[in-house]
């Protein structure tokens, strides 16, 4: 999840694409789910998105509240130099 995914209708509602994104659909080859390391927006990608770890839903949770920290600070929650 990042700011990118997140529309605005003209009515003010905002609209999720990709919500539920980190849940990665399983492989059976070799009986193991395949999860690609790094394949995130550094700034709002979760610790176990960057290490490899098992991910779920609270991925998401976790990039929303990077989002929200960025909408309330006006700074990103850690400078990537990007």
């Amino acid at each position: 999840m990042k700011p990118q995914n997140i529309l605005v209708n003209m009515e003010g509602e905002p609209k999720l694409l990709d919500f539920g994104s980190a849940e990665l659909p399983t492989t059976d080859w070799a009986g193991q789910t395949q999860i690609p390391v790094g394949l995130t927006t550094p700034q709002y990608g979760s610790p176990e998105q960057s290490t490899g770890e098992p991910i779920t839903t609270a991925t998401d949770v976790y990039s929303l509240g990077a989002i929200l920290y960025e909408l309330v600070s006006g700074e990103r929650r850690w400078r990537t130099g990007n």
